[in-house]
């Protein structure tokens, strides 16, 4: 499976807002969501829990950000208002990128 960071801020935004569910009900394809929310649960930027059995596919229960999860918002929101969202560098290392916008943000302050 190949993340999908348009649909990655996308699950951010909706969990802070609180509107997952929602978002999930009409979400075109619900496969990929659950897929990319599963990915940001398991990194622990999600709360939430992976539900999944035998006979059905996998699904989430989504609860809130965790606090990395509103960093990596915050560090994406400001890197696309300032037009340095590079997918490259998050494909190439996720927490490696979040750090060092991070202390640029921190600098800033």
């Amino acid at each position: 499976m190949k993340r999908d960071w348009e649909i990655i801020r996308q699950v951010l935004i909706v969990v802070e807002e609180d509107r997952f569910d929602e978002y999930l009900d009409n979400a075109e394809n619900q496969k990929i969501v659950i897929d990319n929310t599963v990915l940001l649960i398991n990194a622990n930027f999600i709360d939430g829990n992976i539900l999944s059995n035998l006979e059905t596919d996998e699904d989430v229960h989504v609860k809130c950000l965790t606090w990395q999860g509103h960093e990596l918002l915050d560090t994406m929101m400001y890197a696309d208002k300032n037009g340095d969202f590079h997918l490259v560098n998050y494909t190439y290392s996720l927490r490696v990128y979040h750090e060092q916008k991070t202390e640029v943000l921190h600098s800033k302050i």
